[in-house]
């Protein structure tokens, strides 16, 4: 920040930095202050602050801001004259941070931010007790998540206790009005805010600052989508599910098979008929929300149900076993699928008995698919 004093009738001025820095001191350091060397033969007045141990600066680090902060302030003038006291660099700060000029002779404080402060000096002299500069230390804002019901969020404000706002006033995102607090310091909070986007109005006197804030929230609220509603048996379906603030997702599609952990599963109906597909998603906050879709599932023209000799499926353990018609044999493929439609075995059958071992896969249900180059055939088989 820099300070500006001013003869307001003859124009000059004088001016003196100082920083609230990490790492600077409010001890004079000669690596980190510059003294003030004074002009004994100008007319212009002369202004500076004063390290702790009493040397004046004309650049000056005043200690790291964690706290309000009270630097005195000392000035030097030729003669009888009005002057002015202006503060500038103040974007540096925190809009939120009150700059106010203390005048002890005049028993006065002045927002810096509202403007010059102008002050009448009777005769020519140097003072190094009566103008003090207070730096409010910004508030401190932080926002407790709103529930799985999206309605108890909570904005926490905790204001310097040497200052007095007129008024914090709570906007949404699109600055309508929602609810204000009036003249307060310390600590007080917004209560009951659902999951967005909101404006803190910090007024003091005609100034004003703004901050912006966000409330995260825990609820959910889940949706969810196929790729068809209307299948064919052996017919891929892709389920979409759509639920913000969701970590964990089960699925049941309605014919006993069930899915955990995946949030767009795929998978194949074996029977015709009307399947209720429910998806449960949660979130480590016991947030829990369902949706639910209808799948109609027809029987295929395209696949036979094959009880005639052409395959006889037999499954021991993890090993499937495919005996063929002896008569006739046509080559095919077998497919092999999980529950979350993931392919997970491939083969062509080029003899009438072949077996698949599926060893390297978790015991569970799972879904074949035979081909041929006229029909195909869907079954559910269970490896142990």
């Amino acid at each position: 920040m820099r300070l500006i004093l001013q003869d307001t009738v003859s124009h000059l001025s004088d001016a003196t930095d100082i920083y609230l820095d990490l790492g600077s001191s409010p001890a004079y350091i000669g690596i980190e202050d510059a003294e003030k060397k004074f002009d004994t033969s100008t007319t212009a007045p002369q202004i500076y602050s004063m390290t702790s141990n009493g040397v004046a600066c004309y650049s000056n680090g005043y200690g790291a801001f964690t706290q309000t902060t009270v630097i005195r302030l000392g000035f030097r003038v030729a003669g009888q004259s009005v002057y002015s006291f202006n503060a500038t660099l103040i974007d540096n700060f925190d809009p939120t941070s009150i700059l106010l000029l203390e005048d002890r002779t005049n028993n006065t404080y002045h927002d810096l931010r509202q403007g010059s402060y102008i002050v009448s000096v009777v005769g020519a002299g140097q003072d190094d007790n009566r103008f003090f500069l207070h730096v409010s230390y910004p508030p401190i804002v932080t926002d407790v998540p709103a529930g799985c019901n999206n309605d108890d969020g909570m904005i926490n404000i905790r204001e310097d206790s040497s200052i007095t706002w007129s008024a914090c006033q709570l906007y949404d995102s699109g600055m309508n009005y929602l609810t204000a607090f009036n003249n307060i310091e310390g600590v007080f909070n917004f209560q009951s805010l659902s999951e967005g986007d909101y404006n803190l109005v910090f007024i003091y006197g005609i100034y004003s600052a703004i901050s912006k804030i966000h409330i995260a929230g825990n609820q959910i609220i889940a949706s969810v989508k196929a790729s068809s509603v209307n299948v064919s048996v052996g017919e891929t379906v892709s389920f979409f599910s759509h639920a913000p603030n969701a970590t964990g997702y089960e699925w049941d599609f309605g014919d006993s098979t069930r899915i955990t952990g995946v949030a767009n599963p795929q998978i194949y109906y074996v029977e015709p008929g009307e399947y209720t597909v429910t998806l449960k998603c949660t979130n480590s906050d016991g947030c829990v929300s369902y949706a639910y879709i209808e799948i109609f599932v027809s029987a295929s023209t395209g696949v036979h149900n094959l009880d005639a000799p052409w395959t006889k499926i037999i499954t021991e353990h993890k090993n499937v076993q495919l005996v063929t018609n002896s008569g006739g044999f046509i080559p095919f493929t077998v497919e092999v699928y999980n529950l979350a439609g993931q392919l997970v075995s491939n083969n062509k059958i080029t003899s009438e008995t072949y077996t698949i071992n599926l060893n390297s896969q978790p015991s569970g249900m799972y879904i074949l698919r035979l081909n041929d180059a006229e029909k195909s055939f869907i079954q559910k088989i269970i490896l142990d």
